[in-house]
């Protein structure tokens, strides 16, 4: 008897909510599916006073997916009245355990994704509620791809089985990765940490997909992946990855991105190569913009215009003045995150990169320097420090030394190490005899000690 009077009840107050929704009543809907406000006679009916005091809370969360449901079959679109409203529902669903009718709850926080970037430009809410989808991933099979496709047929589908409801392609799991990755990098670099947790997520998605042939081929939502990808990395200042990447990007298609925007992303490559620490690996991708067709282009892009000229001294190994207009130009593009400290001798990203490539550009004029004249052409009072701790490094040429007594500074050859570099030999040869001596010295006190013994 219980039994049908509840059922009773909540079909009832399933008619409320309906009428309610119809008339954009709200508050009468709220007063169903959360606290009812009994004083408030204006609000609900109160013929159903009684009805709603009866309710426990498993059914208010029955009342609640109904809601969801109905918010979603009647194609209401969202507003600023019904959108506390929608949130309210969404938190006091069933269990995660218990699907939503046609995953109405996932297709209302699409809509709830979609107002919050279409009309309220509110990306923090926007990957937030995204955020909270419900999904599994299924590599064989796109027979839920209609339920976000088209609302009306995702209603009506069979919800019998628990277990393929909420079932999304790789495709479709990427798409809501990557657009979460993409609003919190529109909140500023700050949001970076949460940006770099939805791209670790759309790239364990990707990586454990068998089926995802279609995607990485190139389509717009791997270029998409590609692209927050080396956002991420470009904002974590790992520069020398961001540099590949963005260089990856900006040989795609047109068919896909805007010619314009492959430039961008040429130019993007050509900064965080610049910036990255001088190795091998940053040596062959200023190679491989350098050999780009449209390098040049970059002169015509405001926030790009000093690029080619400081890569092409890069890549030549030519010295580079850190008060030229080309060089001040260039740390004048760069973005927050570019800008910081390195921790290294009190040294920016842009500080310590130009500093180590003019250390490395020293080496193909002089074969040794005293430490003096390295500080008064590098403009850096710490060039000693920044030099011992290249070789270390192995950032400068094989064979490379310092002289501290001397003050000197002498650069290795690898053609020709021997004869050009006699002195560096010569202190070698002292360094390995004070060695040898004190190796005997220390032979000879312990046998001292064991005659005494």
């Amino acid at each position: 008897a219980m039994t049908i009077m509840s059922s009773a009840t909540l079909s009832c107050l399933e008619k409320e909510i309906d009428d309610a929704l119809a008339s954009k009543s709200y508050h009468t809907v709220k007063n169903l599916i959360g606290d009812p406000d009994i004083s408030n006679n204006n609000s609900i009916s109160s013929s159903y006073n009684k009805n709603i005091r009866s309710l426990g809370q498993g059914e208010q969360r029955t009342l609640c997916a109904y809601f969801v449901k109905s918010m979603v079959l009647s194609a209401r679109e969202i507003d600023p009245l019904s959108l506390n409203l929608c949130h309210m529902a969404l938190q006091n669903l069933p269990s995660s355990t218990v699907p939503v009718h046609g995953a109405a709850d996932n297709l209302l926080r699409r809509k709830l994704f979609d107002y919050y970037v279409e009309q309220e430009e509110d990306y923090q809410s926007a990957a937030e509620i995204l955020s909270t989808m419900r999904m599994t991933c299924n590599d064989n099979s796109n027979t839920n791809d209609d339920n976000n496709n088209n609302n009306d047929t995702a209603m009506n589908d069979n919800n019998n089985d628990t277990n393929n409801v909420y079932c999304y392609s790789t495709e479709e799991m990427l798409d809501v990765y990557v657009s979460i990755a993409e609003c919190y990098l529109e909140c500023g670099e700050d949001k970076c940490a949460e940006a770099d947790a939805a791209v670790t997520k759309a790239g364990t998605v990707l990586s454990s997909s068998t089926n995802n042939s279609s995607v990485a081929k190139g389509g717009s939502i791997m270029l998409r992946y590609k692209s927050v990808y080396a956002r991420v990395l470009d904002i974590n200042r790992k520069f020398l990855p961001a540099a590949l990447r963005y260089h990856d990007l900006s040989q795609a298609s047109e068919e896909f991105i805007e010619a314009d925007d492959l430039l961008c992303m040429l130019g993007r490559s050509a900064t965080c190569a610049i910036l990255a620490q001088n190795t091998p690996q940053r040596q062959r991708i200023l190679g491989l913009i350098m050999k780009d067709d449209r390098l040049a282009q970059l002169d015509t892009l405001s926030q790009f215009q000093s690029h080619s000229a400081i890569l092409t001294k890069m890549y030549m190994n030519q010295l580079i003045r850190t008060d030229s207009k080309d060089w001040i130009q260039f740390e004048q593009t760069l973005t927050e995150s570019q800008r910081a400290m390195t921790g290294d001798f009190g040294l920016t990203y842009a500080g310590r990169a130009i500093m180590e490539h003019n250390m490395v550009a020293l080496s193909q004029i002089y074969s040794n320097i005293k430490f003096q004249q390295m500080e008064i052409l590098l403009g850096y009072a710490h060039a000693e420090q920044m030099a011992a701790k290249m070789i270390t490094e192995d950032k400068l040429p094989n064979g490379t030394c310092m002289d501290q007594v001397e003050q000197l500074l002498i650069f290795g050859n690898d053609n020709n190490t021997n004869n050009i570099h006699a002195n560096h030999t010569h202190l070698l040869s002292w360094d390995k005899g004070i060695t040898t001596f004190c190796a005997k010295l220390n032979h000879v006190t312990d046998a001292v000690r064991q005659l005494e013994a």
